[in-house]
């Protein structure tokens, strides 16, 4: 039984068709990856599985019910998003961003006097911590670099469905590694993987880098000009003979060193 399914979904502008006939699944405990060229239409359908546009036509279920069933509220218990494109440039602190998603009790902080944070939630300092966000808690998000900013959105979207996820809970995230440096792409990628299975929640990514989502992710879907191509395990994806056509490389494809079965790609010089 899935957490997320999809039938048939299409995507339509004044102009143009941007979705044609995606079918899509999501489980619990499983980690989806959706790769594809610039302009393929991945963000749109990652903003479509998680309710922010309407298909067109086409069904999606959520939990077996219709999402657009859903009231906003619900929805916020059952999903979060990490969106590519988000304004932070605010005059707000990081605690202030990642709790923002849901009302706080008075006893979440205190503040001493030089208005340093001492939380009270074991959750919020649980994520903090897995995140590296502890050292930034009382900066001004404004003021961080690309990178921090996105381990803060991070933190944000964890935390938001963190207590519901005994119910069932998923995760999207939209190009989540773009602003982050090779540790802390690593570090994400591992964690994401990890709660993916610790807690049963359901993840669903958009990623640029193919060796990472092959590393990493239980299944590819590979989406070109609105359409899906192939999906399946990465072994599947990246092996097959137009892999490296999809995207006009001029390459080849291997296998990791320390994952043997893990399909990698290698660009000529």
């Amino acid at each position: 039984m899935y957490y997320l399914t999809a039938t048939n979904i299409c995507y339509r502008t004044r102009n143009r068709e941007i979705l044609s006939g995606i079918d899509f699944e999501l489980a619990l405990g499983e980690f989806v990856v959706i790769l594809g060229p610039n302009g393929a239409g991945k963000s749109t359908l990652l903003r479509t599985l998680t309710g922010f546009l309407t298909p067109t036509s086409g069904e999606i279920f959520l939990q077996q019910k219709k999402l657009g069933s859903y009231s906003i509220e619900l929805l916020a218990e059952k999903r979060a998003v990490m969106q590519q494109q988000i304004s932070l440039d605010i005059n707000l602190s990081v605690f202030d961003i990642i709790t923002f998603a849901k009302p706080q009790p008075s006893s979440l902080l205190t503040q001493s006097t030089n208005n340093s944070h001492y939380l009270a939630d074991d959750t919020l300092c649980q994520i903090l911590e897995m995140t590296e966000c502890t050292s930034l808690l009382n900066r001004d998000v404004a003021a961080l670099s690309g990178g921090e900013k996105q381990r803060v959105l991070l933190a944000r979207t964890l935390y938001q469905i963190w207590d519901n996820s005994q119910e069932g809970t998923g995760i999207f995230l939209d190009e989540p590694t773009s602003a982050l440096d090779l540790y802390f792409q690593q570090h994400l990628l591992k964690l994401i993987k990890q709660l993916s299975v610790e807690k049963n929640i359901a993840v669903c990514a958009i990623l640029h880098d193919v060796n990472l989502a092959a590393l990493y992710a239980d299944r590819l879907y590979v989406l070109k000009e609105g359409k899906i191509l192939i999906q399946g395990s990465p072994n599947t994806v990246m092996t097959h003979s137009d892999f490296l056509n999809w995207y006009n490389l001029d390459g080849g494809i291997h296998y990791h060193p320390l994952a043997i079965t893990t399909p990698q790609i290698y660009l000529r010089p």
